[in-house]
């Protein structure tokens, strides 16, 4: 009876635990940009300008400017054009380069907020706010966008606009366009007729005189860059193809009429691994090229935000502003537009205007005693505008000065929300240890003490934005730290050299698949690791992938150490050639084939039906996560995932000699746990989630499966970890290393919580923190939900 009490309240615990992590996450990402859209009236002594400033507003919109300035825009997206090739890959785009030299065009270098993915920044493109960073998670299943944006604007004006491209902007805008088809941005081992399926549309529509807007979302780049990384030749073969699109849209609007902007630029940029969707400069800095035989450009390269377009586009169309921008009038493009210096002079006053009726009271108050006083002489109660050539810089000054305050306090936490979470967690975690603190491993002497003290080191660390940047160079210091303590260990004991060689042999292939793998940043990247990359390119990578894959799966039905099964056997004999047939093929070159399907489908199967038609158990459960990771896997992270589980066995083996405690034991394999999470090539950074696995096998779209298979990819290293680790434990110390594994991964996350909501207003929240409490969160819970599993 005690016994089933206890194994309910550690079942409460758990999902108690669950919920207030996803309380906690839930709270602190729904965060966004509050923008007021009723002021109040503002106290103290700039109330008498504010109010001036007010009645001079409400004079002046977009109808003063007359007709629009251009009478057709395209808006050609090309997915993860990054500003670097503004500095090196402008050969590859000769009509784009010549515009800019000629001074018919303009480049820039726009800077744009994380989440660095697609939904979030149509947002930013077409609406000119800031995304909240849960639009993250949202991206894969995008709703309708319902705030103001320049399509709404259009319509309620009678304008009309097409569209073609990537299947997003259809499901955010629908009911928008007069013509329209999108492109699945499921396949990514597509990029050639994912964008030809876009540019067959274009000889009709480039007849048609019935749109103002046409916007083209090309996807082929950020595919290629998914697949084979920023260093591909394929990627100067598709700029060329890009700019060879522009090239043609530009002829042949130009034929018909001179009023006209085509807008080419990227909605993203892409990471040193191909991939996106964190804070580096590679991701967060996009090109954007702008083209029209009206521009009087300089040759130079301008920095903008990415916001900034939706005000310059708004008014050159002569529409109102979205309300929630937060973008700032491309003061250099609108003046090349634009005939009259007096009607930059009343586009600079709209945009102030729209801004200023958004922004709270307070922030103008601090604004107005210096960013206002600038701008103050350019207007009177007869004339609202005396321009003169100082403008562009007084408004610019003024306006960033107000962007940045309003950016700066219009983040509107839930602190309550947040703030209860984390209570719960830890009145949970402090409630465990009362009930359950007899069964934590407890230390008896000082080398279990410093395992201890190691594995517990980082939590406090997390505090530090080097660290959670650079943790896995921690953890791989950690894991070896721990080695020498156990070669130490193994001296103080009796025990046989066999015992010592294979703790020394173990230590050795620690370090080894350091160098192996490569992080996300070339800080990291060993002169072993770039061999290796030279290696891959031979034609010994095809043998290497048959004899590593070949290993994996004999390893893993020889997990028991009794004579292997043919049940068992056949599971990892019939994934060998499915595996083999699908990695040894030109999957990646051709895309998915019919036959490529087959395979990578058989190996799900067989995944499926060694847990389903076998008694469940801790090898089962290896087999169908090796298969599955075999599968996923890119070839360099096979090659360390086999090595990690050889590692393991030998340890294994090693400390059935040792003699070692449950606390040593579980520390080792924590350790273990968390330096295979990146030895795979995972990071602290959203960047380097390789969605592509999302897809592997599928031919539709299936969220819950593609999400299935992107956690196996990034967390099932570590998974095998725990299973054999798990399987060679008694029920007793079964019960132990739930109460150690629940109370660290409860106490590691609560910690963190609590330095996120200290940490909320520091500059790298979103860059560094938030993307660590993702990861942390989804690891913590997948501990509990393990646990939670476990106690049945």
């Amino acid at each position: 009876m005690k016994r089933s009490r206890d194994f309910r309240c550690f079942r409460i615990a758990c999902l108690l635990s669950i919920a207030s992590i996803l309380w906690f996450l839930f709270s602190f990402l729904l965060v966004n940009v509050h923008v007021s859209m009723s002021r109040p009236a503002s106290g103290g002594g700039n109330a008498t300008w504010i109010s001036r400033f007010d009645s001079t507003c409400q004079r002046i919109s977009a109808t003063n400017l007359g007709a629009s300035f251009v009478k057709r825009v395209v808006l050609m997206v090309v997915d993860a054009l990054r500003a670097e090739v503004l500095e090196s890959g402008m050969q590859y785009m000769p009509f784009l380069n010549d515009m800019i030299t000629n001074g018919s065009g303009y480049a820039f270098k726009a800077k744009v907020q994380p989440p660095t993915v697609t939904m979030p920044r149509i947002k930013a493109i077409i609406s000119g706010e800031i995304p909240a960073y849960l639009d993250l998670l949202l991206n894969f299943d995008s709703k309708e966008f319902r705030d103001d944006n320049l399509l709404f604007r259009m319509r309620a004006r009678g304008l009309s606009s097409v569209f073609y491209g990537d299947e997003t902007w259809l499901r955010m805008f629908p009911g928008h366009f007069k013509r329209s088809e999108g492109t699945s941005s499921f396949v990514v081992t597509d990029y050639t007729q994912v964008d030809n399926n876009v540019t067959r549309h274009l000889d009709f529509e480039l007849q048609q005189a019935d749109w103002s807007l046409m916007i083209l979302h090309y996807l082929g780049l950020d595919h290629i860059g998914h697949c084979y990384g920023d260093k591909s030749r394929l990627i100067s073969l598709k700029l060329r193809e890009m700019d060879d699109i522009a090239s043609r849209i530009y002829n042949a609007l130009h034929k018909n009429s001179s009023d006209f902007l085509l807008l080419v630029l990227g909605d993203h940029g892409m990471s040193s691994t191909g991939s996106h969707g964190g804070a580096s400069s590679l991701e967060a800095n996009v090109a954007v090229f702008a083209a029209s035989p009206h521009l009087r450009a300089k040759n130079s390269v301008q920095a903008i935000d990415q916001v900034d377009l939706v005000p310059t586009l708004a008014l050159l169309m002569n529409l109102p502003i979205p309300e929630r921008s937060v973008g700032l009038l491309i003061g250099d493009l609108v003046r090349s537009l634009t005939l009259r210096e007096k009607d930059l002079c009343t586009m600079y006053m709209i945009n102030l205007c729209q801004f200023v009726r958004t922004a709270p009271a307070s922030i103008l108050d601090k604004a107005a005693a210096t960013a206002y006083q600038a701008v103050r002489n350019y207007w009177s109660e007869d004339d609202p505008i005396n321009c003169n050539s100082d403008i562009s810089v007084a408004f610019e000054k003024l306006f960033n000065e107000l962007r940045r305050l309003l950016l700066d306090q219009s983040f509107s936490y839930n602190i309550l929300s947040m703030t209860c979470a984390l209570a719960t967690l830890i009145v949970v975690a402090a409630l465990f240890c009362l009930q359950y603190g007899y069964l934590i491993p407890k230390c008896n002497d000082k080398v279990e003490f410093a395992s201890l003290c190691l594995v517990s080191f980082p939590v406090i660390a997390l505090l530090s934005t080097s660290y959670v940047e650079l943790e896995d160079l921690a953890w791989h210091f950690i894991l070896c730290t721990l080695m020498v303590l156990l070669v130490y260990h193994s001296y103080r004991i009796p025990c046989d050299g066999m015992a010592r060689c294979l703790v020394f042999v173990v230590a050795v292939f620690i370090r080894f698949t350091r160098a192996l793998y490569s992080s996300v940043d070339s800080v990291h990247m060993s002169d072993m690791n770039n061999a290796w990359n030279f290696f891959l390119l031979s034609r010994y990578e095809r043998n290497l992938l048959l004899v590593t894959i070949s290993l994996v799966l004999f390893i893993v039905t020889c997990l028991s150490g009794s004579p292997i099964r043919i049940r068992y056997a056949c599971y990892p004999v019939m994934g060998f050639v499915a595996l083999s047939y699908y990695k040894l093929g030109d999957v990646e070159k051709l895309g998915q084939t019919y036959w490529s399907l087959l395979a990578s489908r058989a190996v799900y199967a067989l995944s499926a039906a060694a847990v389903l038609f076998n008694k469940l158990s801790c090898r089962t459960m290896v087999i169908s996560v090796s298969l599955l990771q075999c599968l996923l896997l890119k070839s360099v992270h096979l090659l360390v995932y086999l090595l990690l589980i050889s590692l393991q066995l030998l340890l294994g083996r090693a400390m059935l000699q040792l003699n070692l405690s449950l606390v040593h034991k579980a520390g080792l394999h924590y350790a273990l746990a968390q330096y295979a999470f990146y030895a795979v090539g995972n990071s602290n950074s959203l960047s380097t989630i390789d969605t592509s696995v999302a897809y592997v096998g599928l031919t539709s779209y299936q969220p819950v499966l593609s999400a299935a298979l992107v956690f196996v990819r990034t967390y099932g290293s570590s998974l095998v970890v725990w299973i054999l680790f798990w399987r060679s434990l008694n029920v007793q110390e079964r019960h132990s290393v739930r109460c150690f594994v629940f109370l660290l991964a409860a106490v590691s996350t609560a910690f963190y919580m609590v330095i996120i909501e200290l940490m909320r207003a520091h500059l790298f929240i979103w860059s560094v923190f938030a993307p660590k409490l993702l990861y942390l969160s989804v690891s913590s819970g997948s501990y509990f939900v393990a646990l939670l599993f476990s106690s049945f």
